[in-house]
C-alpha cells in the first residue's frame, strides 16, 4: 500500500493530497508500506439494508497511517 508522507513535518496520509492537514506543506513523497499490523478487527452483525446479513471490518496499521478494511 502507498501511502503519502509530507516532506516538510513527516506527517503520513493514506489518500493523496494537496495540502498537508497539519503543516500546509505543499510537498509529499510516496512511501510504500506493508499493512503488517492488525489494530482491531470486528464482525458487524446488524448492517444497512443493501448490505450482506454480516461482514468483518478490521483496522491495519501501514506505518503511522492506520486504514479501515472490510474482510472478504
Amino acid at each position: 500500500m502507498i501511502v503519502y508522507k509530507c516532506i516538510n513535518c513527516g506527517e503520513e496520509t493514506f489518500e493523496r493530497r494537496a495540502v498537508c492537514p497539519k503543516c500546509r506543506g505543499e510537498e509529499f513523497e510516496e512511501v510504500d508500506e506493508k499493512l503488517g499490523e492488525l489494530v482491531v478487527e470486528t464482525t458487524l452483525y446488524v448492517t444497512p439494508s443493501s448490505f450482506p446479513d454480516k461482514y468483518t471490518i478490521a483496522v491495519l496499521r501501514a506505518g503511522t497511517t492506520r486504514v479501515l478494511v472490510r474482510k472478504e
